[in-house]
């Protein structure tokens, strides 16, 4: 029994779909930069332990966005 599958072509409805899909490309020109934030924010806060920076001379990441939330209040026009 020969079970040769013939290649189809999709119909024009799901080629149309597969170009709204992100490419390889497109997905790095998201996850590059979000990981690159990610990794600073993460140094900023070690580095502030770490080599014991004042808080008021540069506060630990957490510190900003917890100051952040408590007045997003405020700070939305």
């Amino acid at each position: 029994m020969n079970a040769h599958v013939q290649p189809t072509t999709l119909p024009a409805a799901g080629r149309r779909a597969l170009r709204l899909l992100p490419s390889g490309d497109a997905w790095r020109r998201v996850i590059d930069p979000a990981v690159l934030c990610l990794m600073l924010a993460l140094l900023w806060e070690r580095a502030v332990d770490m080599f014991g920076i004042k808080p008021y001379l540069l506060p630990p990441l957490s510190k900003v966005l917890e100051s952040l939330w408590a007045n997003r209040a405020a700070l939305v026009l």
